[in-house]
């Protein structure tokens, strides 16, 4: 039981600039994706997450969904795609409005 599926945590967003400041320890993007294509390549299944609201750019969102939407086309292996708004980090006011523009969808 649950060793057909791994959970697609740790994408956070799928781009090296903002994983090298985000995270210690982690693959960058490349590998990331590898692990998921192959174990898609395999027969598996996983979820994919997105970490948004925080150091990113808009543009790097993005980034970060056409790179997922590439290798679902290529592996159809994802089968829930989780967006999680980063709520450790203080917000600006702006940013505070737009967390509840997102999280109200």
């Amino acid at each position: 039981s649950g060793l057909d599926s791994i959970p697609g945590g740790g994408a956070e967003i799928l781009v090296d600039r903002v994983r090298k400041e985000m995270t210690r320890g982690k693959v960058l993007t490349d590998d990331w994706l590898n692990v998921m294509r192959v174990w898609h390549e395999l027969g598996g299944v996983s979820s994919v997450t997105m970490m948004f609201v925080h150091i990113e750019t808009l543009a790097e969102r993005i980034e970060h969904l056409e790179r997922v939407r590439l290798l679902q086309d290529e592996t159809g292996g994802f089968t829930a795609f989780i967006a999680n708004i980063a709520k450790a980090m203080p917000l600006t006011p702006q940013l505070r409005m737009m967390a509840r523009r997102v999280s109200t969808r």
